[in-house]
């Protein structure tokens, strides 16, 4: 069975209040009793919910619970709801994402040493292998030795010791500890939820540097602290170790604590967008060397502050303490990397047609063309001065002649995430529960194990409606499985 979801259904049924949405679902939900026979199931419903895994959400927010059965480019995504009697074929024009729960990490050999960021969006991790004036080869987990175009690539980042994944998720509260008391956190579709005050923690074995990166959205006054390398997580502790940042609307400020002293103000942010929407994804990345916190807000940087007083994290956890009862928060897409501590630099404001940008470990910064990658050196030739800097030295690389490598969107060009980091497009021709298999502009034909892909997204190149929700306790999302039960 074929059902196309139109904008007739979708994008002209936009809403925000919770009485017009009751009017779109009523709607939605006679249409899907009449032509798939919702509601005449049920007595296999439980069971089936048991098992379901899996969200479809649509471009206007609505959300779809099931099983994902098949994805053919011919065919169309064939979806299994617990209360239809057989499966649903959806064309790709209103689709947003699919996402997948209990996800295989991808297995890695060894700790990849490079993040390769390209014009496209993708982003993957692996190791440099060789560049020359119109190509570049690196390895990867997934096909060996690929080349691209080098016009392809935006920039490479450089980690000596590694990059490793701490934690992905979520994918449930197994592993987080619940502040006692009266505590409203809880786990929903990808997602952890409070509706009130509570405490949600895990001891993730920091060490060293690393990253914290989380999509946070809420409903109207909030207050929420994110404590870092906290030595506590049953509770957000004042007198405990480590930084927190507080977050608030239109702001946030960065704290330093130490037992047996108030805690001491490293600076603070305003953040404008939050003000406007209410759905920011953060950025949050603490280097142990410098010592120094920097935030980022949508991918831009809004600060950056040092810890004069040295680095003050003496624990290995992080706490997330929602401070306000009645208020609503929405945490999800959180990811925690180590680190190598050292700030990466900005594309260079303005950049050359033609030059490459090569940063340094002194921060010295270089411009002109890299020719070429030989025994373990950059070949760079800068103001008419041939130079090898060896690897070792280099932290970053950017690619001149930035085109955006954007070609025409087909309805079935979808991009992958993967568990354990990491992004590739490509055009969608066959999916099943163990292998997706495609074909992208730069490397070629792809198949990718199924069991470690964490989201396909569709409509590369259309926004989302549910970016900016009313509710981000349900997102107001139009839920289309539980109406129709």
């Amino acid at each position: 069975m074929s059902v196309d979801l139109s904008p007739t259904i979708t994008t002209r049924w936009m809403v925000r209040g919770r009485a017009r949405v009751t009017t779109v679902l009523t709607f939605i939900t006679m249409l899907l009793v009449t032509r798939l026979g919702f509601g005449q199931n049920v007595s296999n419903s439980t069971n089936a919910a048991a098992a379901v895994m899996e969200q479809l959400q649509f471009l206007d927010g609505a959300v779809l619970h099931g099983q994902l059965q098949a994805v053919d480019a011919g065919a169309g995504v064939r979806w299994q709801h617990p209360s239809a009697k057989q499966p649903i074929e959806f064309g790709p024009a209103n689709l947003a994402w699919i996402g997948f729960e209990n996800t295989t990490p991808v297995a890695l050999s060894e700790k990849p040493n490079c993040r390769f960021r390209f014009n496209n969006g993708d982003e993957l991790f692996g190791n440099l292998a060789a560049i020359d004036m119109d190509k570049l080869e690196f390895e990867t987990w997934f096909g060996g030795n690929l080349k691209t175009p080098r016009s392809a690539v935006q920039s490479i980042v450089f980690y000596p010791k590694g990059v490793a994944m701490l934690y992905e998720g979520p994918i449930g509260l197994d592993g987080w500890s619940l502040g006692r008391g009266t505590n409203t956190w809880r786990y929903r579709d990808g997602a952890f939820l409070a509706s009130g005050t509570g405490t949600l923690g895990r001891d993730l074995k920091l060490q060293g540097s690393a990253t914290f990166e989380f999509d946070l959205a809420w409903s109207g006054q909030f207050s929420v602290i994110l404590g870092l390398y906290s030595e506590v997580v049953e509770r957000f502790d004042y007198s405990a170790t480590g930084y927190a940042i507080y977050f608030g609307p239109g702001y946030l400020n960065v704290q330093r604590m130490l037992p047996g002293s108030s805690p001491i103000v490293l600076g603070q942010a305003s953040v404008p967008s939050m003000l406007r929407r209410n759905k920011t994804r953060f950025e949050i990345r603490v280097s142990k060397e410098e010592p120094a916190v920097a935030i980022y807000a949508d991918g831009v940087l809004l600060q950056r502050w040092r810890d004069n007083a040295g680095f003050a994290g003496r624990g290995s956890g992080i706490v997330f303490a929602n401070q306000i009862d009645g208020s609503s928060l929405r945490l999800s897409n959180l990811k925690v990397s180590e680190w190598n501590g050292k700030f990466e630099e900005e594309i260079p404001a303005n950049p050359s047609a033609t030059e490459d940008f090569v940063r340094l470990v002194n921060r010295d910064k270089v411009s002109g063309v890299l020719s070429g990658f030989r025994d373990g050196k950059i070949l760079m030739a800068a103001a008419q001065t041939k130079l090898e800097i060896p690897m070792q030295r280099v932290t970053q690389i950017f690619f001149g002649a930035r085109n955006t490598n954007r070609v025409a969107r087909s309805p079935w060009e979808v991009r992958a995430f993967f568990s354990g980091g990491g992004s590739v497009s490509l055009q969608l021709e066959k999916w099943t529960r163990q292998q997706l298999a495609g074909s992208n502009p730069d490397f070629g034909q792809l198949v990718f194990d199924a069991r470690s892909i964490r989201r396909l997204q569709f409509n590369l190149d259309r926004a989302k409606a549910g970016d900016e929700l009313a509710n981000p306790e349900d997102e107001t999302k139009w839920e289309l499985d539980e109406v129709a039960e």
